[in-house]
């Protein structure tokens, strides 16, 4: 399982590299702090804030939602 999570995070980094629209990297940060809410509480916040600050920052409200969400079940 942790293989699988460590695939799907080395792609959803390469995603986010390449992502120039402000939505998706969104959307990458709440997919990597999802991956890593059930190992990795402290990392799963830090990609929950990144996604938090900057929906915030283009006003995307699903985007803050998801992203605190992941924070409350993180903690």
């Amino acid at each position: 399982m942790l293989a699988q999570n460590k695939d799907l995070t080395d792609s959803l980094l390469k995603e986010l590299q390449k992502s120039k629209n402000d939505i998706e990297k969104v959307k990458i940060y709440n997919e990597l702090s999802w991956n890593y809410i059930n190992f990795d509480f402290d990392l799963s916040i830090k990609y929950a804030q990144e996604a938090l600050d900057l929906a915030q920052k283009i006003n995307n409200n699903e985007g803050i939602a998801l992203a605190y969400t992941h924070i409350a079940y993180a903690n």
